[in-house]
C-alpha cells in the first residue's frame, strides 16, 4: 500500500488515529505500507526503514536508530530533529577556545550536529547569550548566541503558566555543556549501502 502525505490536513487526533490504522496494516494484517511524508515525528512513529531523499535523491537508507545515531549531512540531520547543524565553514573562524573551535575537529567531512544541551545540567563548560526564548509542551527551546554560532538549548519540564517568568529574557546570559557522546560527525553517504563514509 502507497500513501504519499496521508496525514496531511489532518488534526492532531486525527494524525494519532491514522497511525494506529498504518501501524495494524503492518503488524497484523502484514500489508506492506510505504509512507511518503515530511513529518519526521509521525514517520519516526511507524516506520521499520526508512529512504531519505534530498532534492530526489537518496540521502539515507536503513533503520531508525541507525539514521539517527548516523545522520550523513546536513539535511538528514534536521529530518531527525537535530537542532543544532553546522557545516565545515561555519566552525572554521572559531578562536582558540572556543566552541566553534572545539567542534571543528570532531566534525566530520560535511560537519557535526546535536541536539538541543539542557540548561541547568552539568558544569557549564559554555557561555551564551539569549536571542529567543520560546515556551513548548516539554518545556522553554531557548536560542543564544555563543561566539558566532547560533546554538538551540532547552530546559526541562512544562513551564508553570502562573510563574512571572523562567529568569531567561533576550540578553541573559547562560550557561550549558555539550556532551561529546552527543555528536553527530556529518560525512556523505553511499545509498546503496546506507553507511557513512568520508
Amino acid at each position: 500500500m502507497l500513501w504519499d502525505e496521508p496525514w496531511q490536513a489532518l488534526d492532531v487526533d486525527g494524525r494519532q488515529q491514522l497511525a494506529l490504522v498504518l501501524e495494524q496494516l503492518r503488524d497484523v494484517a502484514r500489508v506492506p505500507v510505504v509512507l511518503v511524508t515530511h513529518d519526521p515525528g509521525l514517520a519516526f512513529s511507524i516506520a521499520e526503514t526508512f529512504l531519505v531523499l534530498d532534492g530526489g535523491r537518496p540521502a539515507f537508507r536503513g533503520r531508525p536508530l541507525e539514521l539517527f545515531a548516523r545522520p550523513v549531512d546536513r539535511f538528514t540531520a534536521r529530518f531527525v530533529g537535530l537542532a543544532n547543524v553546522y557545516d565545515t565553514a561555519m566552525l572554521e573562524d572559531g578562536p582558540a577556545g572556543s566552541l566553534a573551535a572545539w567542534l571543528r575537529p570532531r566534525a566530520g567531512p560535511g560537519g557535526i550536529a546535536f541536539g538541543r544541551p539542557e540548561l541547568g545540567v552539568g558544569s557549564g563548560a559554555w557561555t551564551g547569550i539569549v536571542r529567543s526564548v520560546r515556551p513548548t509542551p516539554e518545556g522553554l527551546e531557548v536560542t543564544a548566541t555563543v561566539g558566532s554560532l547560533p546554538v538551540a538549548l532547552r530546559t526541562p519540564g512544562v513551564p508553570d503558566p502562573a510563574a512571572s517568568g523562567s529568569g531567561l529574557s533576550k540578553g541573559t546570559p547562560v550557561r550549558f555543556d555539550v556532551e561529546e557522546r552527543s555528536l553527530r560527525p556529518l560525512g556523505t553517504i553511499d545509498p546503496r549501502a546506507g553507511s557513512v563514509g568520508a
